[in-house]
């Protein structure tokens, strides 16, 4: 379990440095893009970004799926087995690939009606379709299958790595590209070029340490009608997941106009970049997860569950007051103040971010268990919950009715229907669902109590320069996590999980004097 810990604590250091590498480096080349090219590029890179991860759910959460076989070999020391999973995995992404492009194409006819507005000048709206479209495919046609090798055996730091390698060479020649060309194709075209790089990356990394597992071989028929039923329980998780990430960006293209993409899409970006944070974190540990789960008790299993989710709701209710605090005073540096939503938005916003990842330890466990199938259903209706509310809700309440659309799919569908599932079918405990779901609508309160309470106070301090804001950024993330250790102080679970990080900091402490 040593080495385990050692590749787990490796992973979350090594995901958090590429986390921030994949803020900061894109920050900067959107900022530039933003001062050498105008919002509308923000706006039209996000149009297509969101049609690539609709293509994208052509992959069905082949990783995940795979990864989850992985895991009784991988425990066995079974290399034939592995060597031969691998063999099924590189196929099916070859074909994940071709079938992406395939329907690519057949979309090309309708992209015009996608663009509600002016296309910025000098721009082939096909062009940059499909330059985006290549860059989607290439890593599915070269080694895709080698970075889910890497996550099964809890490599998540190499991963990372290989992140960090392709995002520093993509951001700084994109901002060069922009700063002595301005040209938006070129900006594009150094995307394929990253995703190579970040490929052979995953294929330098496995070859080296892991030397035992490649591909041969193929799994046997019975073992693919159960990997086909997995994958038809993670496609309406992928849709779920496609509609309530992407059609956001696409109703208020066709609803709204570019601009206004631009600047949610501005909001968003520091919303995906908490996210990322926190997934940095359930990466690293999902494989740990998934062994726990076959090889340990329902008992070890649920202790494990809430300790987890302890830890994710004190993180998501940090990082929520963070958002709300700050994220005015951001944009406007950012962005300027003629760029800013005002009003109701930045505690909606925050609140989306809440109720997007106060269910993290339930997707985790979901996955980790394999239960895509049995879940099916609440994915699915929380996906059309989204998409119809969207359309409906835009009308009248503009881009209000976007991010609350959201939200409700969330509270009446996903996190109540999601939760009874997994305790019902991998618990075997139906009688702490209501107290369960009932506590994320409290922790709710208390922040929304805490966030306008800090407000009151914190708004007094204006911000006219970045050294303030980072001033301010420094002020608000202690309080905030002071205030987060006051709310989670009445949680007893909380109260262990404190103690246990406390005693390994003070072993690590009389190491260090040693």
């Amino acid at each position: 379990m040593t080495g385990k810990l050692k590749n787990l604590t490796s992973g979350v250091s090594f995901g958090i440095i590429n986390k921030l590498v994949s803020l900061l480096l894109p920050f900067a080349s959107r900022t530039v893009l933003i001062y050498t090219l105008g919002i509308e590029y923000i706006g039209l890179n996000s149009v297509f970004s969101s049609i690539l991860q609709v293509l994208n759910f052509t992959e069905l959460g082949l990783g995940s799926t795979i990864v989850y076989f992985l895991y009784k070999p991988l425990a066995e020391n079974d290399t034939v087995k592995v060597r031969n999973i691998l063999a099924f995995c590189k196929k099916c992404y070859r074909l994940i690939g071709c079938i992406i492009l395939g329907i690519g194409i057949a979309l090309v006819p309708f992209l015009p009606s996608l663009i509600n507005g002016t296309i910025p000048d000098n721009i082939n709206l096909y062009i940059l379709y499909f330059l985006n479209l290549a860059n989607s495919v290439v890593g599915y046609l070269l080694f895709a299958h080698k970075q889910t090798l890497l996550i099964a055996v809890q490599r998540v730091d190499l991963v990372s790595i290989s992140g960090i390698i392709s995002e520093v060479f993509l951001n700084l020649i994109q901002i060069i590209t922009l700063l002595i060309t301005k040209n938006f194709y070129l900006f594009t075209i150094f995307k394929i070029v990253a995703s190579i790089v970040n490929n052979l990356c995953y294929q330098y990394f496995s070859t080296k340490y892991y030397t035992d597992y490649f591909e041969e071989g193929n799994i046997q028929e019975e073992e693919k009608k159960e990997f086909a039923k997995k994958i038809g329980g993670m496609f309406f998780q992928r849709i779920s997941n496609v509609v309530l990430v992407s059609a956001d960006s696409f109703v208020i293209s066709a609803f709204l106009d570019l601009k206004t993409l631009g600047i949610y899409n501005s909001y968003y970006y520091v919303i995906n970049g908490l996210v990322l944070i926190i997934g940095v974190i359930d990466m690293a540990i999902l494989p740990l997860i998934g062994e726990i789960a076959v090889t340990k008790s329902k008992a070890e299993n649920k202790s494990l569950f809430y300790s987890l989710d302890c830890g994710i709701c004190f993180i998501v209710f940090w990082f929520s007051l963070c958002y709300f605090l700050l994220c005015q005073d951001f944009m406007k540096l950012w962005i300027g103040v003629d760029n800013i939503l005002i009003g109701l938005f930045p505690i909606v916003f925050a609140s989306y971010f809440f109720f997007y990842r106060i269910k993290d330890a339930v997707s985790l466990y979901v996955d980790a268990t394999g239960l895509w199938w049995s879940t099916k259903w609440v994915s699915f209706g929380a996906a059309m919950l989204n998409l119809v509310s969207n359309i409906i809700m835009v009308q009248f309440i503009g881009l209000y009715g976007i991010l609350l659309s959201s939200i409700f799919s969330f509270i009446i569908v996903d996190i109540p229907f999601s939760t009874y599932k997994l305790f019902a079918l991998f618990f075997e405990d139906k009688t702490n669902v209501l107290s369960y779901v009932a506590k994320r609508f409290i922790l709710f309160g208390l922040f929304i109590a805490t966030a306008f309470g800090m407000n009151q106070v914190l708004k007094l301090i204006k911000v006219i320069s970045i050294i303030g804001f980072v001033l301010k950024l420094a002020l608000v993330g202690v309080l905030s996590f002071v205030a987060s250790l006051l709310v989670f102080k009445w949680d007893p679970r909380f109260n262990e999980i404190k103690q246990y990080v406390l005693s390994k900091l003070s072993n690590y402490s009389i190491r260090g004097k040693r």
